[in-house]
């Protein structure tokens, strides 16, 4: 296959650009990171990765691992049909390869922050069913707080820090890249639905 005839403006560049950071991504690292007391905890989580350390000890899951695999995959191959339907956007096919390629990370994204808001809530409506623990709310996706809990006559400190990490604000650039190359796209070939 060789490129367009028309050159450099019958490329779709915001898709050319989009696809190979959609590529690297899912290799970046962890989107969002927990930590309670000193080591007792440490969660580091996105959609492409889990990995969860509890007093030193590693906790995984099989399940856990194939569908961060999945999400990992599914973005290779939208950087990949993105870079193809933005290479050839007057072929018959180029709009549906742009389609399914151009939004996937924008709604992996929109998830997982929908989800680390339910978390958030959900663990303050739990922090506040516990009678010991006093004076405690979860930070909502990032921030720190300190829960002391009081049982008997033993009182039992734990500081809490949650991080978003930059990969979670990386991804909003080929996230929106997408979405502008798929609207863009619209002008380069005819729509086919």
């Amino acid at each position: 296959m060789r490129l367009p005839k028309g050159g450099p403006k019958d490329l779709n560049w915001l898709g050319l650009a989009a696809g190979p950071l959609l590529i690297l991504l899912p290799f970046l690292g962890a989107w969002w990171s927990l930590r309670v007391g000193t080591g007792a905890v440490d969660l580091s989580l996105s959609p492409f990765s889990f990995r969860l350390v509890a007093l030193d000890q590693t906790v995984s899951s099989t399940l856990v691992r194939f569908v961060c695999l999945g999400a990992s995959l599914t973005l290779v191959v939208s950087g990949i049909l993105l870079v193809l339907a933005s290479l050839y956007p007057k072929r018959w096919w180029s709009w549906r390869l742009l389609k399914f390629g151009a939004t996937k990370l924008l709604w992996m994204w929109i998830g997982f922050l929908v989800l680390l808001l339910a978390l958030s809530l959900l663990g303050n409506f739990a922090a506040g069913r516990v009678s010991g623990l006093r004076g405690f709310s979860l930070p909502y996706l990032s921030g720190s707080s300190t829960a002391v809990l009081e049982v008997d006559d033993v009182t039992v400190t734990l500081p809490l820090r949650m991080s978003l990490g930059w990969p979670f604000f990386f991804a909003l650039v080929p996230a929106v890249l997408g979405v502008l190359a798929r609207l863009y796209h619209r002008r380069l070939s005819p729509l086919e639905e």
